[in-house]
């Protein structure tokens, strides 16, 4: 018996790829002692009632979240499987399996302009994180770091340490009517406060403090960051149960005048955290290669897999709960399953909520429209559900928030119809992020009889064969119009919903579980 750590960053968010992390831990404690690697506690009730799994030979696992950055807990493990979306989590794990998503870009643009970066974050001298940091990330396309209450850092020091000086972007967030958070560094051993407080707002503010003289005999600078802290979840903001001080952009030290750095600095936006931004890239990129295997959930993620990190992939679709979903007594409703957020992978249910707004409008009689999906707490995304809300007043359509899955279950055996449609409206070439990476709740409608009428790329292409088990589109007409073809056509329905319910079962768990297996032997006896 192997001892086998499943790490998942987001596990409390119970989405779709929550559940693949939940099902490989019950289909692997079967054989093998697992721990489930989580940063903050979550009921097994919970996850067992929401997600439907069976975790009892699991064990839950609590790694604190400034520590998720360092690597020494893996080293407890004989198998570690990383299963967080956005992370190439660093290990000492002698075997190593990732489970992926969707990945971050890592290559993609010339040998020579990777080169160029490479060569202007060490000439310009940029800082290496050490501790206190939570996992990379982004805002407005760039890489950022909140610290905790305490942070530090290394930066290479220039030759001439007398005349330098520390340049640090930083960032203050509170809430609404809190006190601004202050700050105080010791910069190689000598404290300084001048610094606080960091003002709140839309942007990162550049600090500069001067170097002690006495650093120059050293060829790093030791940086510690002290910071006035708070837990969003305490104050209402969010779920967050982290207590967060700074979003640290770039850190770097400058020698006197530097009219390179000046020039490029004012000829290329945000100059500064591309760079540091060019030390988690080339870490992360470290990282990948302690992994033996990869494992994509769809060939769309493998294709890109091999575009953005250049490495070959195995395909592992999901699991999905097939056998215990099953038709009911079919009634007029149109379903669509996906988490209510507003950002880069919106499910787009505005646009389905027009487009049955007009087939309402043209006669169409008797149907509704149900949108169902998990809720977040923060601002932006309650002010996305809202206006769903407002946008669904005075026609049939209903939006139920964070079911269980055995209520979703009746809802998938009772409709006739479901819609899905993220990607909409995106260019693939540039935002491959931005599409559905493969799709489990559309299979889950299929098993259940429901009707597949779905967007025409990205993973629902693998998913649904046109005219055969379902409808694929592009246009928004051609949705309103393949689903009223089924609304008018009842044997066609009939038709499809036989052959959705047969596809479907090519997903399975037992298909799964037998896969995921034959990839853990494989990564356990590759030498």
């Amino acid at each position: 018996m192997m001892k086998i750590g499943i790490y998942n960053y987001w596990l409390s968010t119970l989405g779709g790829g929550e559940k693949v992390t939940a099902v490989m831990a019950e289909a692997l404690s079967r054989f093998h002692q697992v721990d489930l690697i989580i940063p903050e506690p979550i009921s097994k009730s919970v996850l067992e009632e929401r997600i439907n799994v069976d975790l009892n030979r699991v064990s839950l696992r609590i790694i604190s979240q400034e520590n998720q950055g360092t690597p020494n807990f893996t080293e407890d493990y004989d198998l570690f499987i990383n299963t967080t979306h956005g992370s190439i989590l660093p290990t000492k794990c002698k075997r190593n399996l990732m489970y992926v998503y969707f990945p971050i870009k890592l290559v993609g643009s010339s040998l020579l302009k990777k080169k160029l970066k490479a060569f202007l974050f060490r000439r310009f001298r940029y800082a290496f994180p050490q501790e206190g940091f939570y996992p990379v990330e982004r805002y407005k396309h760039l890489a950022f770091r909140w610290t905790g209450p305490y942070a530090s850092l290394r930066i290479p020091l220039p030759k001439l340490a007398h005349e330098s000086a520390l340049e640090l972007s930083l960032r203050g967030h509170r809430p609404m009517g809190a006190a601004h958070p202050s700050m105080r560094l010791k910069v190689g051993g000598e404290e300084f406060a001048v610094v606080a407080p960091i003002l709140p707002g839309n942007g990162f503010q550049t600090v500069q403090l001067r170097i002690p003289e006495r650093q120059g005999r050293n060829d790093f600078l030791e940086v510690e960051i002290f910071a006035d802290s708070y837990r969003p979840a305490a104050v209402g903001e969010s779920s967050d149960e982290r207590d967060l001080g700074l979003m640290l952009g770039w850190m770097r030290t400058k020698n006197g005048a530097e009219p390179l750095h000046w020039l490029l600095a004012k000829f290329f936006l945000n100059f500064d955290m591309r760079l540091q931004n060019q030390f988690e890239l080339l870490a992360s990129q470290l990282n990948l290669d302690c992994y033996q295997d990869i494992c994509s959930v769809s060939r769309f993620t493998q294709k890109w897999v091999k575009r953005h990190w250049n490495r070959d992939s195995s395909l592992l679709y999901p699991p999905i709960d097939v056998e215990n979903i099953i038709p009911l007594d079919k009634q007029e409703i149109i379903l669509s399953v996906g988490r209510f957020f507003d950002g880069h992978h919106n499910k787009k249910h505005l646009e389905l909520i027009n487009v049955f707004k007009e087939m309402c409008k043209e006669g169409l009689h008797g149907w509704r429209l149900i949108l169902v999906g998990g809720t977040h707490k923060e601002n932006i995304h309650r002010e996305y559900l809202e206006r769903l809300i407002r946008t669904s007043q005075g026609y049939p359509i209903s939006i139920l928030t964070d079911i269980s899955f055995a209520k979703l279950k009746e809802l998938y055996g009772s409709s006739k119809i479901y819609w899905h449609a993220t990607g909409y409206g995106e260019e693939e070439a540039k935002r491959p992020d931005r599409f559905e990476h493969f799709g489990m709740s559309t299979v889950e409608a299929m098993a259940a009889g429901c009707v597949p009428v779905v967007i025409g790329k990205a993973g629902q292409a693998e998913i649904v064969t046109h005219r055969l088990n379902g409808f694929l589109w592009k246009r928004l007409d051609e949705l309103k119009r393949g689903s009223l073809n089924l609304i008018r056509d009842e044997a066609l329905r009939r038709t499809l919903s036989h052959a959705a319910m047969e596809r479907s079962r090519y997903f399975s768990r037992q298909v799964f579980e037998k896969n995921l297996l034959g990839t853990v032997e494989r990564v356990l006896t590759t030498p």
